[in-house]
């Protein structure tokens, strides 16, 4: 008689035997794997749901604390910066007027006013004589 196709006499290997406490260790770690992998998907997508919600995020916050720090710190420079070109140009114009004014002094006889005018980008003095 011609044997039945697909149908094989189970051999037993001695190496691999049933061991229930193996399979049972070998189930838990597969579980506990699975429950990982799973949590970490998870927070994965909530992370990135997050990302509608922008304003609500640590990030955010720290984006705008970092604006808000180098814009102060650079508007602080950016007026001392001013503020130091304001005296330099400021005692300039004095000195100027100053040497004008003791030049003029000895050939005119008269009054010396002078203006000086300030403002965010120049500074103009402006010197008038007036003779009595």
């Amino acid at each position: 008689m011609p044997r039945k196709k697909g149908v094989r006499a189970k051999k037993e290997n001695p190496r691999y035997r049933e061991n229930p406490t193996a399979i049972t260790w070998m189930w838990a770690g597969v579980i506990s794997f699975s429950i990982i992998i799973i949590a970490l998907w998870g927070w994965a997508i909530k992370i990135q749901l997050s990302t509608f919600r922008w304003q609500t995020t640590p990030e955010n916050k720290l984006m705008q604390d970092s604006e808000q720090y180098w814009s102060d710190l650079f508007n602080t420079e950016q007026e001392k910066l001013r503020l130091e070109t304001a005296k330099t140009e400021l005692k300039s114009a004095i000195d100027r007027i100053t040497a004008s004014a003791s030049t003029t002094e000895a050939t005119v006889t008269g009054t010396i006013s002078s203006t000086t005018t300030i403002s965010a980008a120049t500074t103009t003095p402006t010197t008038t004589i007036k003779n009595k």
